[in-house]
């Protein structure tokens, strides 16, 4: 047996699956095609003028509403992306915690019995747990090596994972703020429309639809981190090609 199979003890699967849901937002802010729509968006929102609302009030309620259920979708849909994300690197990050635990016994247990064999001038001698395997006094140092090199990386892999994870959190915090935006504008046409029946357009109402329009051009323009392809991940897989996990 090898020095890299006798740690093999932590060598465990640290896998970050590829990327299921295509992030949305991210699509948007680095493809031409993405930015284009945006663009379109924008000069759509610049038609509807006062006067063009005036004319055709119910087209503008209409138009604001279908975008509200198309920003709607798309943060659900950058939820779900995001939760996914989340599972899968809390599952790493709990793997390589147990490495890191698990790993240190080991490690421990070797290099008391090493100092053990070497006070006693009691080369070769033989360990126990986690499995029965007896070490020259060059293998044994070779094996307690390979040991702390595979704490050292899941250590590693746990900053990694932390750090993807806080990024995730962050795309989260985008989500509900949008997502309240969202729904306070639905709110804001809902009244709109009783208020014009009551008063026609005013002053107050056409602050409010330009109110509208510009919210609805932010959510439209929020940027999310594409956390699938962060830096942190390439790092994660590289780290696993590296230690054999």
């Amino acid at each position: 047996m090898n020095n890299t199979s006798e740690a093999g003890f932590i060598k465990i699967a640290l896998g970050v699956a590829v990327l299921v849901i295509a992030g949305l937002a991210f699509y948007y802010f680095t493809s031409d095609v993405g930015k284009t729509r945006i663009d379109s968006a924008g000069k759509e929102y610049g038609m509807w003028t006062p006067a063009n609302i005036a004319k055709n009030t119910d087209g503008f309620f209409a138009y604001c509403e279908g975008n509200i259920e198309k920003l709607l979708n798309n943060l659900k849909a950058k939820e779900i992306e995001n939760n996914e994300f989340r599972i899968k690197t809390t599952n790493t990050k709990e793997k390589a915690q147990n490495a890191v635990t698990n790993g240190t016994q080991v490690f421990e247990d070797l290099k008391t019995a090493y100092s053990k064999a070497k006070a006693d001038d009691a080369f070769p001698f033989t360990v126990y747990k986690p499995f029965e395997k007896t070490y020259s006094q060059e293998s044994a140092l070779s094996t307690i090596e390979d040991i702390q090199i595979q704490i050292e990386g899941a250590k590693k892999l746990i900053s990694l994972t932390d750090s993807s994870l806080k990024k995730a959190d962050a795309n989260d915090r985008v989500i509900r703020t949008n997502r309240t935006r969202c729904e306070q504008q639905k709110q804001e046409i809902a009244q709109a429309r009783i208020d014009i029946r009551l008063t026609g357009i005013t002053d107050k109402l056409n602050d409010t639809f330009a109110s509208i329009q510009s919210v609805l051009q932010t959510v439209n323009k929020e940027q999310f981190i594409d956390i699938w392809n962060l830096p942190e991940n390439k790092n994660i897989e590289d780290l696993e090609k590296k230690l054999g996990l």
